[in-house]
């Protein structure tokens, strides 16, 4: 009986240890400053924002594969969707050229590329760690004043500085990229 439970034990340590590791395999293992950023913030934002994603947070993605997101928040403000690739490197994803709109009301499903748009948000270069952050600012944030197509560092600026204002949601999801499937 022992030996029996002994085995049983080892079994679930295993099937515990393997779980812990797939769930930390999308956390780069040096991460930059724009992941660890974001991924150290405490939302202390005084309203909720849910996300729902096509491809479910903590699972592996193709390159080209495309990601569509339904955001609801709790209060009135604009949305944004970043993301940090393995690199570290900052991209705004929305809004863009095509939609520069990114306003939203309170209680009020939307969706990520918008409903008959003509963009999609497809997964690029490089393969590894993809982490995409969608935020809801209320209005007057630092992120106000960021440009449609604005560099790297301009974004991680006003995140950052966002971030610290607590006038913010945000939620994140994590990905690992990988070579496109044959």
């Amino acid at each position: 009986v022992f030996n029996m439970f002994k085995q049983k034990f080892k079994l679930i340590v295993s099937a515990v240890v393997v779980s812990l590791m797939t769930a930390c395999a999308n956390i780069p293992e040096e991460a930059g400053s724009n992941w660890k950023m974001i991924e150290n913030y405490k939302s202390e934002a005084p309203f909720e924002v849910a996300v729902r994603a096509t491809v479910p947070s903590g699972g592996t993605i193709p390159l080209d594969k495309t990601i569509t997101l339904n955001v609801n928040s709790a209060a009135k403000g604009r949305l944004y969707v970043f993301s940090v690739d393995a690199s570290d490197r900052i991209d705004m994803i929305f809004p863009n050229e095509r939609p520069p709109k990114n306003g939203v009301d309170a209680d009020v499903s939307y969706q990520v590329p918008p409903v008959m748009a003509n963009w999609e948000f497809a997964i690029a270069e490089p393969v590894g760690p993809l982490m995409v952050a969608t935020v809801v600012a209320k209005p007057g944030s630092p992120l106000d004043d960021l440009d449609v197509g604005s560099k790297s560092a301009t974004i991680t600026a006003a995140l950052s500085a966002a971030l610290k204002s607590h006038s913010v949601a945000m939620v994140t999801k994590t990905y690992k990229v990988v070579a496109k499937e044959k």
